[in-house]
């Protein structure tokens, strides 16, 4: 005969596998309605293929990206065997240059889409939980007084402040970027208010920081993640533009912009060295945007039926 602490514990065990099953057949749904979704599965391969590319750079990388030329005639050129990409202006390989390169990039569209999201999903919660002055007159105004401005002109007077870095190009990118996602994790929390799980929650006298925390918060997630996805390609290029005007990563470092830069001097003698970092740009923003839109297409159930 069970005891009643054991039918209390049997209850418990059965009540966490039925909370666990879902969640795990959830995962699995997702995952198996991505793996149909072309340009998504596409777009996963061209992320892991950098991310491939920069972990691997010391290994991948043929030369040292900054080592130069010892001849003049190594100076600006074309593919060979030596140097598939070719050379630049001063005879660094480009496929070096643009392996290290991936390094760059990929750790400030992280860092600062990190940044983004912290900072805007923070903002976003705290105006759309407790609204009145705090929202309209303090927070949302303060957002839309950074939409306002052009945001590359908003990153140069920025960048031109603090001086040229690759730690100032992610923090400045970060905050720039934190007004797109504030305003949609406030969207998201005045509809949850409306819902009645967060009345009950109030009734029952949960706390401010617990009802964020534990009911509002989740339910933000899945949008700021699709968002992340496709704001990372713009991320990678106002890197790539800051580098290029001379306001972001600073030379010699291999950056996909300042290669740029150095490179399109010589375009009509020497293509090559703007070839080779533009393309890696093209591919990246390419690769973001086909995930960021594979993860819109599977967690959006409207389109669920047509995956």
């Amino acid at each position: 005969m069970t005891t009643a602490a054991e039918r209390q514990s049997s209850i418990t065990t059965g009540q966490a596998a039925e909370q666990i099953l879902p969640r795990r057949r959830g995962l699995a749904d997702f995952v198996r309605r991505y793996l149909r979704h072309r340009r998504g599965m596409l777009g996963v391969i061209l992320i892991l293929f950098f991310v491939i590319l920069a972990l691997g750079a010391d290994v991948i990388a043929p030369y040292d990206p900054s080592q130069t030329a010892q001849t003049r005639s190594a100076i600006l050129q074309g593919p060979s065997a030596a140097h598939w990409l070719g050379t630049d202006f001063v005879g660094r390989d480009i496929l070096s240059r643009v392996v290290y390169g991936s390094r760059i990039s990929l750790q400030v569209t992280v860092i600062a889409v990190s940044i983004a999201v912290g900072l805007g999903v923070f903002l976003g919660v705290i105006a759309g939980y407790f609204g009145g002055w705090l929202d309209n007159l303090v927070i949302m105004r303060l957002m839309d007084a950074m939409m306002a401005f052009p945001s590359l002109i908003l990153l140069m007077a920025m960048a031109a402040a603090v001086g040229p870095s690759l730690n100032n190009t992610m923090i400045i990118i970060g905050i720039v970027f934190s007004p797109g996602y504030a305003r949609l994790a406030r969207a998201v929390i005045l509809s949850l208010k409306q819902e009645a799980f967060f009345e009950a929650a109030m009734v029952l006298g949960a706390k401010p920081a617990r009802i964020m925390l534990h009911h509002l918060l989740p339910n933000v997630v899945a949008p700021i993640v699709v968002l992340a996805s496709l704001s990372s390609a713009g991320v990678i290029l106002t890197e790539a533009s800051l580098s290029f005007i001379g306001l972001g990563v600073k030379p010699p470092t291999p950056a996909w912009g300042s290669m740029l830069n150095e490179g399109y001097l010589y375009i009509l003698s020497s293509p090559w060295p703007s070839i080779g970092p533009g393309v890696a740009i093209v591919l990246l923003v390419l690769g973001l945007n086909f995930f960021g839109d594979g993860l819109r297409d599977t967690l959006d159930p409207r389109l669920r039926g047509k995956i």
